[in-house]
C-alpha cells in the first residue's frame, strides 16, 4: 500500500473557529487576581470585568493583563476601562486579531498579594482582600469550597481531601499555581 501525505491547510478563521469551541481552563490568576483591578468604592462590580473575559495573566510583578475575544458586546472595553485608574494601556494579541488584552497596574496596597499568589498562601491573603474576592466573584461565604479555601475551613479541606494532595503551600487547600500558565509571556 502506498503511504500519502496528506497536508491540510486552514485559513485564520477555520483556526479561530476551532479555538472558539475549545474551552479554556481558566487561570489561578483569574481566581484570585482579577479582583485586584476594581477600583469602585462600593460593593458592586462592573459586569465588564467578567462578562466575556477570556482568562487574566500576570504580565510582570507589577501588573496583570485581562484576555478579551472581540465581540459586539466587548466592543467599548476601551473606553471603559480609560475610566480605571489602574489601567496601562490595552494590546493586540498578534496571532490573534480577535483578541485584546488590557494590561492594569496592581494597586500599591497589594503588592504583597502577587507574592503569596506564587507561593499558593492564598490564607494569608488580608481579610479584606480575601472578602474582595469572595464580593468580586458573589460568593455566598457560608456555603462555597472556595470561602473555605481562603479562610481554611473544614469545607475547604473537605475538598482538598476530595481533589488529592497537588502542590500545595504547607498548610494550604488549594493548589499552588503553575506559574508557566500564569505568565502572560508564556502563554502569547
Amino acid at each position: 500500500m502506498k503511504e500519502v501525505e496528506l497536508k491540510i491547510y486552514l485559513t485564520m478563521d477555520q483556526i479561530n473557529k476551532l479555538n472558539k469551541n475549545r474551552k479554556i481552563k481558566k487561570t489561578q490568576a483569574t481566581k484570585f487576581l482579577l479582583p485586584l483591578v476594581n477600583t469602585n468604592n462600593d460593593d458592586k462590580y462592573p459586569s465588564y470585568l467578567k462578562d466575556g473575559i477570556e482568562n487574566c495573566y500576570l504580565y510582570n510583578d507589577d501588573q496583570i493583563i485581562i484576555i478579551y475575544e472581540i465581540t459586539n458586546d466587548t466592543k467599548d472595553l476601551d473606553e471603559q476601562f480609560s475610566k480605571n485608574d489602574l489601567f496601562v494601556d490595552s494590546i493586540d494579541i498578534v496571532g490573534n486579531e480577535q483578541k485584546v488584552g488590557y494590561i492594569f497596574n496592581i494597586p500599591e496596597q497589594h503588592k504583597n498579594i502577587i507574592e503569596l499568589f506564587k507561593e499558593g498562601k492564598y490564607s494569608e491573603f488580608s481579610d479584606e482582600y480575601k472578602q474582595q474576592v469572595l464580593s468580586f466573584w458573589d460568593i455566598d461565604q457560608s456555603e462555597n469550597v472556595f470561602h473555605g479555601i481562603l479562610y481554611k475551613t473544614q469545607q475547604g479541606k473537605e475538598y482538598s481531601e476530595q481533589e488529592g494532595e497537588g502542590d500545595k503551600a504547607e498548610g494550604e487547600y488549594w493548589p499552588k499555581p503553575n506559574m508557566e500558565m500564569e505568565q502572560f509571556s508564556n502563554m502569547y
